[in-house]
């Protein structure tokens, strides 16, 4: 899910559950480094696209 400003959000995780999750292009290809990122409930998580 994004929000107005284009942020991804995570919604539904409880504080400290474990995910993992693939960023995807518009294309829904995963992107190259984006396939398996582990992340948990209240992470803030930046990235930068090149």
């Amino acid at each position: 899910m994004t929000d107005a400003a284009g942020n991804a959000r995570i919604c539904g995780l409880r504080p400290r559950q474990e995910v993992t999750f693939t960023v995807r292009d518009e294309q829904g290809a995963p992107v190259r480094g984006g396939v398996g990122v582990p992340t948990r409930g209240s992470d803030v998580m930046f990235a930068e696209w090149r």
